[in-house]
């Protein structure tokens, strides 16, 4: 229980400031769109959430985990990998 009060929690506090960030660098013809795409962005990771029950009781654990950390390392490469790009839009 507590955990999903951390995860609520920490969505409260990310959304406003994704919104935020996503107007500021959006060209102004495409804000709305693109304030769309983090909410339709949300939903499809909220949906995918779905993966970890999948896996939970299919696999052994440490595959699990493995899949979590992989999917963890990818999106923070792409992330990196975006850095710059958005540094030279603010």
């Amino acid at each position: 229980m507590a955990t999903l009060w951390l995860l609520t929690f920490g969505e409260l506090l990310l959304s406003p400031m994704g919104i935020s960030f996503v107007s500021k660098v959006a060209p102004p013809k495409y804000k709305g769109m693109m304030m769309g795409g983090w909410f339709v962005a949300t939903a499809i990771g909220n949906q995918l959430v779905v993966v970890g029950g999948l896996l939970w009781g299919a696999v052994p654990l440490w595959i699990c985990w493995s899949v979590f950390l992989g999917v963890c390392l990818v999106a923070a490469i792409f992330m990196f990998a975006m850095m710059k790009r958005l540094e030279k839009v603010c």
